[in-house]
């Protein structure tokens, strides 16, 4: 079998006050070292095309035929990745906060 001790160690109040800090303002939140975005997409997609929007820069493009037939969840993944291709030259090295309105592909990209 498998022995378990307990060690008690002292720990001094300075460091507790530390963690404590770390405890209540990161650790909770899920993110050590979440980097604050630069610039911001906001992207859309419908059966017949998508569109995005960085400042006062617009792109879009309309699917193809056999893409229009995709699930829209799809198609918005990609108007972002697009969305993203285009912009790339504006936005290599930062960090970019994409908005969407559709939930399954905000929930596939925050999970990446």
């Amino acid at each position: 079998g498998r022995s378990t001790s307990a060690v008690w160690v002292f720990i001094p109040a300075s460091v507790k006050t530390s963690l404590l800090w770390w405890r209540s303002n990161k650790i909770d939140r899920g993110c050590l070292m979440k980097e604050p975005h630069r610039e911001t997409i906001i992207t859309d997609a419908s059966l017949f095309g998508w569109g995005a929007h960085l400042r006062d820069r617009s792109t879009q493009g309309q699917w193809s035929e056999a893409e229009r037939s995709a699930n829209i969840n799809l198609l918005e993944l990609r108007a972002n990745r697009l969305a993203l291709l285009d912009f790339l030259p504006i936005i290599q090295g930062q960090h970019i906060l994409v908005l969407t309105d559709n939930i399954t592909a905000k929930a596939h990209v925050n999970r990446q």
